[in-house]
């Protein structure tokens, strides 16, 4: 009776000592490991050949034309880990964590005018959002100081709320459809910053210019003459022969005169413009999740234009914008010392942006910025399809 239980059980030992000794189907011998290539990482372009168009780059044939138009459009291009070992002869650098690091190479891109002209719907809302910036704020100037005269503490106030709620409401407003620049110094920085290309950039500070002439156009049309006259319609000019009168610690009253020069002017204007572009830099510039600020950059965009224009207004008038500024000294024709708020704005704003991206922003920043931009570009791409 026990034999046929003796026989099962080593049928049994048998069956799983037969298991232990055969092989595993998936598993490879060390030779075939060896020659085997290592698994695909996520593949980014780099800046292609001229001669290449991606049928002999794995990592630009991977891509569909629009992704990889889209991934170049920027001048930050991810290089995938094989691609920039291959370059330097030598294995994939790998992290921590097992996962092959990537590249970012940069370069400035020129772009081309058929790209400008495809994005005509970005210049369009630079155009309209900076028209009605400009008339909101402007607009301030005409109904406070224009009446009484005088640019006191509770003017200084009105018109710098007026125009930091102003650009927050219309970044707001444009974020989505043209990176909601809104000023010639923030456009220009951000081409020097490598991250869009040379001629867009351009083809925005036209759009904003023009913009500006037209919001200080209608602001003119709808206003009375004697109170835009007053003000030169909400132009930007540096204080001269100002007089300040002041109560003395014995009782007497003292009357100063004094007056702002072009270089306190520039400077003046480089570190309010310093300012702000360093705060685009660093709300609208990260990566747009959850735990990001990016969601309230307009607002912190505001703050900025808020406090340098209360700050500046006595001295330099506080425009942070060349179209700003452009607009009213077109409509009022009023030159004087125009050109300190093109200098001083768009220098600082090349040293915010300069500094801010080779200062201050690490690798995995600048790579979730790569991959934003990509995001940006290809949602740019399907709104404007979808507009047609």
């Amino acid at each position: 009776m026990t034999k046929p239980a003796e026989k099962k059980d080593e049928k049994k030992d048998e069956k799983k000592d037969e298991k232990k000794e055969a092989p595993k189907k998936d598993e490879k011998s060390p030779a075939e490991k060896a020659a085997s290539p290592r698994p695909a990482a996520l593949k980014l372009p780099g800046k292609p050949d001229e001669a290449d168009t991606g049928g002999n780059n794995p990592d630009l044939a991977a891509l569909s034309p629009r992704s990889r138009q889209a991934r170049q459009a920027t001048g930050q291009l991810m290089v995938s880990p094989r691609r920039a070992a291959a370059a330097a002869n030598k294995d994939p650098e790998v992290g921590k964590d097992g996962v092959e690091k990537f590249e970012v190479e940069e370069w400035w891109v020129l772009g081309t005018p058929k790209d400008v002209f495809a994005a005509w719907r970005s210049l369009a809302s630079e155009f309209l959002a900076v028209m009605l910036f400009v008339f909101m704020g402007t607009g301030s100037v005409l109904a406070t100081a224009a009446r009484t005269g005088v640019v006191d503490g509770g003017a200084v106030a009105a018109i710098g709320f007026a125009f930091g709620l102003a650009i927050a409401t219309m970044v707001y407003a444009t974020a989505n459809l043209s990176g909601g620049h809104l000023n010639p110094a923030v456009s220009i920085s951000i081409a020097v910053a490598m991250k869009m290309p040379i001629l867009q950039a351009l083809a925005y500070v036209v759009a904003q210019v023009a913009g500006a002439l037209v919001g200080s156009g209608l602001l003119r049309a709808v206003t009375p003459e004697v109170l835009g006259a007053r003000v030169c319609w909400g132009c930007t000019t540096l204080s001269v022969n100002q007089t300040t009168t002041m109560t003395l610690a014995n009782g007497t009253v003292a009357t100063y005169t004094w007056s702002i020069t072009q270089a306190q002017g520039v400077f003046f204007e480089l570190i309010m413009t310093f300012i702000l572009v360093f705060t685009v830099f660093s709300t609208a510039g990260v990566a747009a999740d959850a735990k990001s600020v990016g969601r309230f950059a307009p607002l912190s965009i505001g703050f900025a234009v808020l406090i340098n224009v209360m700050a500046g207004a006595n001295y330099t008038g506080g425009s942070l914008n060349p179209a700003r500024s452009f607009g009213p000294a077109a409509v009022s024709n009023t030159w004087t010392d125009h050109w300190v708020y093109w200098v001083g704005p768009i220098s600082g704003g090349i040293l915010a942006g300069l500094v801010y991206k080779y200062i201050f922003v690490t690798k995995n920043e600048l790579r979730a910025q790569v991959l934003l931009a990509e995001q940006m570009a290809v949602e740019q791409e399907r709104m404007n399809r979808l507009g047609r």
